[in-house]
């Protein structure tokens, strides 16, 4: 590819700016307030992201008889049929039906009427975020997180993730609070707790979407095995 170098840029500053939002919205969500700077980190990032889809379309029309006035990765609304969106493509890139049919048809397959949804709503949110102000954050009904045992703070949680991931081997926020029960706060802060004890790390993916895991290690796996036994006998 003509823009390796841009590409790889890119890439490495998303990774970092996903880090860096990560941290920053925890940090919101245990102050129970949202920063403007937090929702500028996540416009950039969002922006970033469709940067990278630009820049293939431009790739793409290196296969193309006649080059397009304007470039932009193609992208299908929810509401568009797709013999209308197989139309425009070709318009958009005239000529890469037949140099490149493979490309053509992948353009099809990743928009929504093959159940990719989150290409469209992806690029909404882009195009829309600026003018889009956060949603609502429940903070209310929160008990203190913290018990004491022989004077340690415990969050409440750790326990409960520990047995989960020992039986699930892998979960992101998401399940933790869906399927253990817990509340948003109360998780991050187990989650938190528990990661600098080194019984859990955290997995990224690679490539797009960025997805984030959350694991036992060697050593939490040692502890959660005899949580889960007694768990299993009580």
């Amino acid at each position: 590819m003509k823009r390796d170098k841009s590409f790889g840029a890119l890439l490495r500053k998303i990774d970092d700016e996903f880090q860096f939002i990560e941290t920053e919205y925890q940090a919101c969500i245990r102050a129970m307030k949202l920063t403007n700077s937090l929702k500028v980190n996540i416009f950039d990032f969002l922006s970033h992201n469709r940067t990278i889809l630009d820049y293939l379309a431009q790739e793409i029309t290196l296969y193309c008889s006649l080059t397009p006035k304007k470039v932009y990765f193609p992208i299908a609304p929810k509401t568009m049929p797709k013999d209308v969106f197989i139309k425009k493509l070709n318009a958009w890139f005239p000529g890469l039906r037949e140099s490149r049919p493979d490309i053509f048809n992948y353009l099809i397959e990743i928009q929504h009427f093959y159940g990719n949804t989150w290409l469209p709503e992806f690029n909404k949110l882009v195009i829309n975020y600026k003018h889009i102000d956060f949603a609502p954050q429940s903070t209310s009904g929160y008990a203190s997180i913290f018990y004491h045992f022989k004077g340690v703070g415990k969050p409440r949680g750790s326990l409960e993730i520990l047995v989960y991931l020992h039986r699930n081997e892998k979960a992101t926020i998401t399940n933790l609070i869906t399927d253990g029960g817990l509340n948003q706060r109360t998780t991050y802060s187990a989650i938190e707790k528990l990661q600098s004890h080194k019984l859990v790390r955290q997995v990224t993916t690679k490539g797009f979407p960025i997805n984030k895991y959350y694991k036992l290690t060697k050593k939490g796996k040692g502890v959660a095995e005899h949580l889960d036994l007694v768990d299993n006998l009580l």
